[in-house]
């Protein structure tokens, strides 16, 4: 947490592509590393880089879950709203052409969020997470 009062979806973005970074480094460490490792150690080394290879893109792979988690979480929170807004919907004063509060809720918490991780991730993870 390294005294941040809490984690944000921002938080998170930064750490994936931190994360993802690193990762992609990886192959060209592996590549200086097998020109400098003696034979007899080539075979830890590989295993070794591999394992932290996966690690890290299951962190990553974590990280956007909990990024869906979050949305799904807000998404929940506005259903149980949703009761009370359907019983004010087809009444005799039912004549707003306007969206309901639950749509404008939901609309506004994923235009949030997608303004956010647009900003930090690739389009290829921003896609993978809003699919």
């Amino acid at each position: 947490v390294s005294g941040l009062k809490s984690i944000t979806s921002k938080h998170l973005a930064l750490a994936s592509q931190i994360i993802s970074f690193v990762h992609s480094l990886i192959p060209d460490i592996r590549r200086v590393l097998f020109l400098k490792i003696p034979e007899a150690r080539k075979h830890l080394l590989m295993s070794e880089l591999d394992r932290v290879t996966q690690d890290y893109k299951v962190h990553r792979d974590e990280i956007h879950t909990k990024l869906v988690q979050i949305m799904r979480e807000r998404l929940l929170a506005n259903l149980r709203k949703l009761p009370q807004i359907v019983e004010s919907w087809n009444g005799p004063d039912d004549n707003d052409s306007q969206p309901s509060l639950f749509a404008k809720a939901v609309t506004k918490e994923v235009t949030y969020l997608h303004r956010i991780l647009s900003q930090i991730l690739l389009e290829v993870d921003l896609q993978a997470i809003f699919r």
